[in-house]
């Protein structure tokens, strides 16, 4: 049996939508959370003001709402959100009405049309996908990508204490982080190495690999 399983991901998130904002905005998870937008507005800092955004995995939107903090405004001229969750995305749509709200799933087909995002963010998703349907789950998003476009993405990796990382492994409030420990156990590590082959043979350049915390690593990738 392959682990983490669809269903398992799905209910995970449906049940934690509604307080999940709230857990986002303690203090330890909210610096780190703010780390990785600072990181992924770095990645987008090239790309063009009107560009489409796909952001896979949207979630409530919490990330999309710290990056429009930093930047001041809206990124791009369009936002399309994906979520596994029905319930995290009614959230993600109440923020941002206007928005493009899209009930789905990483490791299927994006109901997306090809070379659509100038940016795509994936932030803690890839993780959650089995090895055995990884590799075609980033092709599919090379797919919605045009050509130049960037993608940015944080995924979990083997615990490294001798990585330099943002936040040092002994940041003692970061064992606050218990529902985050739990929403850990449905991820799958793999090495940076192990994710920069999957993006090669699937079309990108990883350009970064940048340690936010000793186990958690923001990629940022070119589609070529």
């Amino acid at each position: 049996m392959s682990l983490p399983e669809l269903k398992d991901v799905r209910a995970f998130y449906r049940e934690r939508a509604p307080y999940w904002d709230m857990f986002m905005e303690r203090e330890l998870i909210n610096k780190v959370r703010n780390k990785e937008a600072e990181r992924m507005l770095l990645s987008f800092r090239d790309l063009p003001q009107n560009s489409i955004y796909v952001d896979i995995g949207i979630g409530t939107a919490e990330h999309q709402r710290r990056i429009e903090k930093l930047l001041g405004n809206r990124l791009g001229k369009r936002y399309i959100g994906v979520d596994i969750a029905d319930t995290m995305l009614q959230k993600a749509l109440n923020k941002y009405p206007d928005d493009t709200m899209i009930l789905a799933n990483a490791r299927s087909i994006l109901p997306l049309r090809s070379a659509l995002a100038d940016g795509l963010i994936v932030q803690h998703v890839l993780s959650l996908i089995p090895d055995e349907v990884l590799q075609w789950s980033i092709i599919e998003m090379r797919r919605v990508m045009k050509k130049g476009g960037i993608l940015s993405g944080c995924v979990y990796v083997p615990s490294d204490p001798f990585s330099k990382s943002d936040f040092p492994r002994n940041y003692p409030q970061y064992r606050e982080k218990k529902l985050a420990d739990s929403e850990r156990s449905l991820n799958q590590d793999r090495s940076k190495l192990e994710y920069k082959t999957l993006f090669d043979k699937a079309g990108f350049g990883v350009e970064d690999m940048h340690h936010i915390t000793w186990d958690a690593v923001q990629i940022t990738a070119i589609a070529i």
